[in-house]
């Protein structure tokens, strides 16, 4: 089964600049595919913070913030 939740995701990058998305009604693997097209625009990533209104799936945009953290500063 998919899931399907809302959520925010705010990122810094090194440089100071902040982002926020917002994702309404989406899949993990739609905020990945988002996060990753734009992943120039933050690299590499210094900080994120991710809420949203449910908790498993808040939990699952962690860890996948988790990747794109190491991604962004090259460690796959």
């Amino acid at each position: 089964m998919i899931k399907v939740g809302t959520s925010a995701v705010y990122l810094r990058s090194e440089s100071g600049d902040s982002y926020l998305y917002c994702f309404e009604t989406t899949t993990v693997e739609h905020i990945a595919e988002q996060l990753r097209e734009n992943m120039e625009m933050f690299c590499p990533l210094c900080d994120y913070k991710v809420a949203g209104s449910d908790k498993d799936f808040v939990s699952d945009v962690k860890n996948l913030m988790s990747e794109i953290y190491d991604e962004s500063w090259g460690r796959e």
